[in-house]
C-alpha cells in the first residue's frame, strides 16, 4: 500500500508542523500491512516521526522534512530504553527519525532531510585542544541544548537507507545502533565543517552494513565504526560484518573512525574511498579520550587516496584492549603530521600489514599554535611497541618547504618482528 502525507492532513507549507499527519500515514500504512508513506514535493516541518514495521519512508525529488526549532516536539529522553545522550557534549536524545526493534523499514528518494542545525549551534570558535583537527574552529550547542542523533535507527533489521541527503544536522545525521542486515547506498551528507559532533554515519555494534556510494562532508567523523552495546537490550557488544566502498568523504575529525565503546569490532572492510578533508583519514582507536577497551580484529582498508589530511592513519591503543590482524594497501596520501602507532602497552598492536602506501608531507595551509610539533610527531613513519609489523613498498616523503620541521622520516621502537621490503623512508 502506497499513500501520500497529503491525505493525512500535511500542509508542507514550511509553518504548520506536519508530524501528526506525518506520523499519521506512517501507522496506517504499518497496520495495513506495509507500503510506501510519500512525501511529495513540498517543505514539511516537523518533530520526531516514529517508523513502524514494513514501512518506506519515500522522500520525492522537491521535498524537503525539517526537523523543528522547539525541543518540545520531539521525543522524550525515556521513550524507550536503549536511548542515550551526552550531558559533556551538549546533546539529547531527541531524533528526528526514530526507529525501535522495527522490522523490513527504509527512507528513500530524491528529497532532503534537514536537522535545522542552525537553531541549535552556537558561533564557531577557534578550537582550544587540537592544532590539526577543527582547524577551521568549532561551533557546540547554545546553552548545551539540541537533538541528537537526527536519524536514530536502534535494533532493527532489514533496512534500507538509500538516494536521500541530509542537511544541517545538529548530531550525528545517521546512527545504527544494534542493527543487522543493512544497506545505505547513495546518500549525500552536508553539514557545517565546524559544527561539533555532526558525524555523518555511525555503525554502533552493528552486523551486516554495507555503506555503498555514500558522499559525505561534514563536521566531525564522516563514518564512525563503533562497539557501544552497553543499552542494547540484545547483549550485542560486537560490530561486525561491515563493507564501505566508492565513498567520498571529508570532515573536521576523522575520515573513518574505529572505536569508541566497551566490546569488539572485527571483519570490517573498507575499499575504494577519496577522502578529501579530513584531521586523521583513518583512526583506529582502542578508546575514546582513553575511556573505554574496544578491541579491533581484522580490518581491511584498500583502495585509498587521500589529501588536506593531517594524518594519513594513526593507530592508538590504550588500557587493555587490542588491535590486530589489520591490513592497509593501495593508499597514496598527501598529509601534514605523521603515519603513526601508539601503543601504551607493547604488543597490544600486533599482525599490521601496510603494503603500496605512499605518504607526502606537505606544510599545513591553516595557522598552528606552539603545540604543532609535539601533535604532528617528529617522524613521518613512526611506530612504538608495534608486534609483527609487515612494511613492503612503503614510500614516505617531506617535501621541501617543511623539512626543517622534522627530525627524520622513521622511528621504529620497541617493535618486536618487523619486517620490511622496498620501503624507501
Amino acid at each position: 500500500m502506497d499513500c501520500s502525507v497529503l491525505q493525512f492532513g500535511a500542509k508542507a507549507d514550511g509553518v504548520s508542523l506536519d508530524t501528526d499527519a506525518i506520523q499519521k500515514a506512517v501507522d496506517f500504512v504499518s497496520e495495513h500491512g506495509g507500503g510506501k508513506v510519500i512525501l511529495p514535493k513540498g517543505f514539511y516541518l516537523s518533530g520526531t516521526i516514529r517508523l513502524r514495521d514494513r514501512v518506506e519512508l519515500h522522500l520525492e525529488e522537491g521535498s524537503v522534512l525539517k526537523g523543528s526549532g522547539d525541543l518540545s516536539h520531539y521525543n522524550a529522553l525515556d521513550e524507550y530504553p536503549q536511548n542515550f545522550e551526552s550531558e559533556r557534549e551538549g546533546w539529547s536524545g531527541r531524533h528526528l527519525i526514530l526507529a525501535v526493534e522495527q522490522r523490513d523499514i527504509a527512507i528513500t528518494g530524491k528529497g532532503i532531510i534537514c536537522g535545522n542545525g542552525k537553531a541549535f549551534f552556537d558561533t564557531p570558535h577557534r578550537c582550544k585542544s587540537f592544532n590539526y583537527f577543527w582547524s577551521r574552529g568549532i561551533a557546540k550547542a547554545i546553552n548545551g541544548q539540541r537533538p541528537g542523533q537526527m536519524i536514530a535507527l536502534v535494533e532493527c533489521k532489514n533496512v534500507r537507507i538509500c538516494d536521500f541527503t541530509i542537511e544541517d544536522s545538529p548530531c550525528w545525521s545517521l546512527l545504527l545502533h544494534g542493527c543487522e542486515h543493512a544497506s545505505i547506498e547513495g546518500i549525500t551528507v552536508r553539514n557545517p565543517l565546524n559544527h561539533a559532533n555532526t558525524d555523518g554515519i555511525d555503525l554502533d555494534t552493528c552486523f551486516d552494513v554495507s555503506v555503498v556510494n555514500c558522499d559525505i562532508d561534514t563536521g566531525d567523523d564522516a563514518i564512525a565504526i563503533r562497539c557501544n552495546g552497553r543499552k542494547l537490550l540484545s547483549g550485542r557488544k560486537v560490530c561486525e560484518g561491515i563493507r564501505i566502498s566508492r565513498c567520498k568523504l571529508a570532515s573536521s575529525a576523522c575520515g573513518i573512525r574505529f572505536g569508541v565503546g566497551v566490546g569488539e569490532i572485527r571483519d570490517v572492510v573498507c575499499s575504494d574511498l577519496s577522502i578529501t578533508r579530513a584531521g586523521s583519514a583513518l583512526e583506529l582507536m582502542t578508546a575514546y579520550l582513553k575511556r573505554g577497551d574496544a578491541n579491533l580484529y581484522g580490518l581491511i582498508c584498500r583502495g585509498i587516496r587521500s589529501e588536506n589530511v593531517s594524518y594519513p592513519f594513526r593507530f592508538l591503543q590504550w588500557n587493555d584492549s587490542v588491535i590486530r590482524n589489520v591490513s592497509i594497501s593501495d593508499y597514496v596520501s598527501e598529509c601534514f603530521c605523521a603515519a603513526s602507532f601508539e601503543s601504551e602497552k607493547n604488543g597490544c598492536i600486533s599482525d599490521v600489514e601496510i603494503r603500496d602506501f605512499s605518504m607526502k608531507i606537505v606544510p599545513a595551509p591553516f595557522i598552528l599554535d606552539e603545540r604543532a610539533p609535539s601533535e604532528r610527531g617528529e617522524y613521518a613513519f613512526s611506530a612504538q611497541g608495534v608486534s609483527g609489523l609487515s612494511l613492503k613498498n612503503v614510500q614516505a616523503f617531506v617535501s621541501e618547504a617543511c623539512r626543517d620541521e622534522w627530525k627524520g622520516l622513521s622511528r621504529f621502537a620497541d617493535c618486536e618482528n618487523m619486517r620490511k621490503e622496498n620501503c624507501n623512508f
